[in-house]
């Protein structure tokens, strides 16, 4: 990089001057137009165009020479692009009702879907994760969600935007075949909940004084199965700092807990460098262990999940029946 530190910001344009769909916020147009460059050391800042639309181009007329077109942004940074979390769970929302393609469907709401947890005011978080989709030589990162039908909790979709370079924006939607019952984010975190040795370490903690708080599920597809992990986490009284104590783990109908990611596939029965291993598809570049290595970092939501995907074929019932690629 040409300095040290650099810092990239989103710069999205709301307004409401076009037609239906209509946002929660009662605007119907947003864009991430610009990202933003800040010198960490200087605070110089550089405005890069990433979306030419309409209203940004005017700006760009009113303020000539302080927006720079996308091509000029230094190929280091365009590397390390991250779709907006914001944007792209307005877009879910959006599309929660709108990837109905039936008119009739679309009329009686019949196919509508949600964002799990919408119904209690608290959406599931979108995360980012590295992950080699169908089709595809390499790995990539990606920002994703999954779709449950709206009032239920059993999966039917998992979204994802693509981050890197020449892809950036394209947004990839799979969905699950209606044949296969698929656990969603709240059904998993029900279960885990439930597992007796959980439920047990979790009173006896609790006894000591210390508050147990379950952290955000990660949902990661592997091959054509998903495996969902959640971490547990005990902060002691009068200590501000929480701390990692247990690995959840589901995969199947499998609920297991170590304090170990590798401990927690033993107990589950899954060997993460003979089971999985045996389920990533020839030829990838980057091994199950890769996967594993990485995901405490995501798990505190600092860093990427590698995972593998591939469409066809049916392990634990779970297979994927289509893909949509969305302009």
């Amino acid at each position: 990089l040409h300095y040290p530190l650099r810092w990239q910001r989103q710069m999205c344009i709301r307004d409401s001057p076009y037609s239906l769909p209509t946002l929660d916020n009662g605007g119907n147009y947003i864009r991430n137009s610009v990202k933003v460059v800040v010198n960490a050391y200087t605070g110089h800042m550089d405005f890069y165009i990433v979306d030419p639309e309409p209203l940004v181009n005017t700006w760009a007329k009113v303020f000539p020479g302080m927006y720079k077109d996308f091509s000029q942004m230094p190929a280091d940074l365009q590397a390390h692009l991250r779709y907006p979390n914001a944007l792209f769970a307005i877009q879910s929302m959006v599309f929660s009702t709108y990837h109905m393609s039936d008119p009739r469907d679309f009329y009686k709401r019949s196919d509508r879907w949600e964002i799990p947890g919408h119904t209690k005011g608290e959406l599931f978080s979108a995360y980012y994760m590295t992950l080699r989709l169908p089709e595809e030589a390499k790995e990539e990162f990606l920002l994703v969600t999954p779709f449950v039908p709206e009032g239920k909790k059993i999966m039917v979709g998992w979204m994802a935007a693509r981050c890197d370079p020449g892809v950036y924006g394209e947004l990839v939607l799979y969905t699950f075949p209606r044949t296969s019952t698929v656990y969603g984010p709240e059904q998993i975190d029900a279960l885990m909940n439930q597992n007796p040795e959980f439920s047990r370490e979790r009173t006896l903690l609790g006894e000591t004084g210390s508050t147990v708080d379950l952290g955000r599920i990660v949902i990661i597809p592997i091959e054509n199965s998903l495996l969902y992990v959640e971490p547990v986490y005990i902060q002691a009284e009068g200590n501000a700092i929480p701390e990692l104590k247990y690995i959840l783990m589901a995969y199947g109908n499998q609920i297991a807990m170590a304090e170990t990611l590798d401990a927690a596939a033993a107990d589950g029965g899954v060997d993460f460098l003979g089971g999985f291993g045996a389920m990533v598809q020839k030829g990838t570049t980057r091994s199950d262990r890769a996967l594993i290595d990485s995901l405490p970092e995501v798990l505190s939501g600092t860093g990427r999940v590698c995972g593998f995907l591939n469409v066809g074929g049916n392990v634990a019932g779970m297979n994927l029946d289509a893909v949509i690629a969305l302009g």
